[in-house]
C-alpha cells in the first residue's frame, strides 16, 4: 500500500504518460520486524510438533471472499483457485523436496478449505495450521520459511514485509498496483486470462510450480553473491 499511495501522490495532478511506467516500478515498501519473543515462541511451537529441524514452505489458499457464505467458486470470488489445482501444487512441492514442511495458513474459517485440499493431495508432511496461525506467529514463520505461495491476500503482504520470498497468484486486480513488497524477499506475481479477461482461473499448477522453481534459483544465486 505504501507503493500505491506513493504513486498516487506522484500522479495527482497527472504526470506525463512517459513517466507512468517508472512510477509503477517504484521500490517503496513497508517493513515488519520480528522480535526475539516471537522467534522464541516459534521455536517452542515448532519443537512441540517435532518440526524444529525441517525447512518450511508456507501456503495461503483462502482470502476474505472465501470465508463468506456460499460456494467458494462463485463468480464474485475472483481470488478463488480450484482445490484440485492447489492439491497439484502440494504434490509438486512434495516431489521436489521430501523433507520440507508444508504449512497451510489461514484463519479458523479457512481451515475447512485447507482440509479439503489436503484430502485431495494425499501427501505426507503437509499440515493445516489455520486454527493456530496468529499474526505474530505468521510473521516469525515468514522470517524462517524458505518461501511462500499465496493468493493475493493479506498474509502475503505481511510475509513480504518481513522479507519472505513469495509466488503470488492474482485475479482481476493489477499486480503492478498491489503486488506484495518487502525489504529483501523476491516476489513473483502470476496472472492469467479466461476468455480474454483477467482471471486467476487462467493460471495452471504447472505455471505456479515453474515460478516456484525460478524463485528458488533466484534465492540460491543471491545467497552466493
Amino acid at each position: 500500500m505504501c507503493e500505491l499511495f506513493l504513486r498516487f501522490a506522484y500522479c495527482s495532478p497527472a504526470v506525463v504518460a512517459a513517466e507512468r511506467e517508472t512510477l509503477r516500478q517504484t521500490g517503496a515498501y513497508s517493513q515488519l520486524v520480528v522480535n526475539d519473543r516471537q522467534r522464541s515462541e516459534l521455536d517452542q511451537w515448532l519443537a512441540s510438533h517435532g518440526w524444529s529441524q525441517r525447512p518450511i514452505v508456507l501456503l495461503q489458499f483462502g482470502n476474505k471472499r472465501t470465508m463468506r457464505p456460499g460456494l467458494r467458486q462463485r463468480s464474485s470470488n475472483t481470488k478463488y483457485w480450484p482445490e484440485q489445482n492447489w492439491a497439484a501444487v502440494l504434490q509438486g512441492l512434495r516431489a521436489r523436496r521430501a523433507d520440507h514442511l508444508l504449512l497451510l495458513l489461514g484463519v479458523p474459517q479457512e481451515a475447512a478449505l485447507n482440509d479439503d485440499i489436503l484430502r485431495l493431495a494425499r501427501i505426507e508432511g503437509a499440515f493445516n495450521i489455520a486454527n493456530d496461525a496468529s499474526l505474530p506467529r505468521l510473521m516469525a514463520l515468514a522470517e524462517r520459511a524458505q518461501g511462500m505461495i499465496s493468493v493475493d491476500t493479506g498474509p502475503a503482504h505481511v510475509a513480504a514485509a518481513v522479507g519472505c520470498s513469495i509466488v503470488t497468484l492474482f485475479g482481476k486486480v493489477d499486480p503492478g498496483l498491489y503486488a506484495p513488497r518487502g525489504p529483501k524477499g523476491h516476489v513473483t506475481c502470476l496472472t492469467g486470462q479466461v476468455n480474454g479477461e483477467p482471471s486467476m482461473l487462467g493460471i495452471t499448477p504447472e505455471q505456479v510450480l515453474a515460478a516456484w522453481d525460478a524463485l528458488m534459483e533466484k534465492m540460491a544465486a543471491a545467497a552466493m553473491r
